[in-house]
């Protein structure tokens, strides 16, 4: 799934499709000015690199340029671990020492764990990052008073309205929602099989 439809979800999982919205929406770049993207873009990549580091893109090739004398090579922003590597080294953080230094160039091929990026979540997966992402974004809004102000005072048609003359109500509500969320998504990663979640959400007028 794209990015922009991971967002889209995230945004109606939580409720936040209403001007003014309390995350703002992508702004394309124009002639004079860089797009600006969805505020709700952090929330969902946090949760595609939490995600890979319980189901990693698997066996993601590489290419590593020899160079002669050279030992220590940089590996790719996506590693996460080695699967495959046809000579002795170590890696520490994101860079590779060979155990001898070449003596001529050359290429060498390897296959590594990798970070996923949105379009390579699984199917199934595709709403625990939902899940997650909204769970982030709710506990976002209790942490900003500006934020919980606009979120509370929504007055949507045909969803649960809530009464929030109780802030401290309101807040737990919220932090219940997201708190079922981040289950349901530790629930999917820990048991990967299919099974049905009820939605959770919290909206407030």
């Amino acid at each position: 799934m794209s990015l922009a439809n991971l967002i889209e979800q995230v945004r109606s999982q939580i409720r936040d499709t209403k001007e003014p919205y309390v995350f703002a929406r992508e702004v394309p770049a124009t002639e004079t000015s860089p797009a600006v993207p969805d505020e709700l873009e952090t929330f969902v990549m946090r949760a595609v690199h939490d995600y890979s580091r319980w189901r990693p893109l698997k066996g993601k090739p590489g290419m590593l340029t020899l160079i002669p004398e050279k030992v220590d090579y940089e590996l790719p922003t996506d590693f996460i671990q080695m699967e495959t590597f046809p000579q002795a080294h170590r890696i520490f953080g994101k860079n590779l020492y060979l155990a001898s230094a070449p003596s001529m160039p050359g290429v060498i091929t390897y296959y590594y764990d990798a970070l996923h990026t949105p379009e390579t979540i699984p199917v199934f997966d595709e709403p625990a990052i939902v899940w997650l992402a909204s769970s982030m974004a709710l506990r976002a809004i209790v942490g900003d008073p500006k934020m919980l102000q606009d979120y509370i005072s929504y007055d949507l048609e045909d969803v649960v309205r809530v009464n929030t003359e109780n802030l401290s109500e309101a807040i737990g509500q919220i932090l219940k929602a997201a708190d079922q969320l981040e289950k349901q998504y530790n629930a999917r990663i820990a048991t990967p099989k299919e099974e049905t979640y009820p939605s959770a959400f919290m909206t407030f007028g």
